[in-house]
């Protein structure tokens, strides 16, 4: 499912959500064959991080977009 919303979808918001329905996916599937392959877990884990960065980094992308440091700027271009 999350696979089919990253190819339908372009907002970047559903994307985020839909790599958060595959990373919960995989994680489920590693719970269920845990242990018969340690492997799977391990890379389950990997997985959770790379999305976790990922996410983390569009969070801060978009807070840097949204307050920008020009405030000083202006002001210092005041007169009287």
């Amino acid at each position: 499912m999350g696979l089919i919303f990253i190819v339908i979808n372009k907002n970047i918001t559903l994307h985020i959500i839909s790599f958060i329905i595959i990373e919960n996916g995989v994680f489920l599937m590693a719970i269920a064959i845990g242990n018969q392959m340690p492997m799977m877990v391990n890379t389950a884990i990997l997985l959770d991080l790379f999305v976790s960065v990922l996410v983390l980094g569009v969070f801060f992308n978009k807070l840097a977009y949204h307050f920008h440091d020009d405030s000083s700027d202006i002001l210092s271009k005041l007169k009287d």
